[in-house]
């Protein structure tokens, strides 16, 4: 079968390629985007993804994100930030505003460890959908 008690997770640039395939309801399809312009390229692109489930990496931050407007599109949310030697951590209030965002969407936020010396003393929203 499909292996219904698996979740699958897919994330890619290039959702437009995730066109061409047929998802099981168990697949959960994303993208990474890093700022405004990629979001709404890419997130335009996967919504035309023949699949029950959305999500978004967001990483590194590197600006405001208004996802507003596929709100109701996305599932998951999953936040990070620049990794290596130069990263610039994002600004925290680019992060408190996807939180809220998500929140009012009831969007899940997976924050990811690589935030913790910038956020609440290391206490990370880590919700699974």
């Amino acid at each position: 079968g499909l292996y219904l008690d698996h979740t699958f997770l897919f994330l890619t640039k290039n959702p437009k390629r995730m066109q061409d395939f047929e998802f099981p309801p168990n697949a959960w399809v994303g993208t990474t985007v890093e700022d405004q312009s990629r979001l709404t390229q890419r997130l335009g692109q996967l919504r035309q993804v023949q699949a029950k489930h959305f999500w978004l990496s967001v990483e590194p931050v590197l600006g405001p994100l208004d996802i507003e407007r596929w709100g109701g599109a996305i599932d998951w949310l999953v936040i990070g930030s620049q990794t290596g030697p130069g990263a610039t951590p994002p600004k925290r209030e680019w992060v408190e505003d996807l939180v809220a965002q998500s929140r009012g969407h009831g969007i899940k936020v997976w924050m990811k460890n690589n935030l913790a010396a910038e956020w609440n003393g290391g206490v990370l929203r880590q919700e699974l959908p």
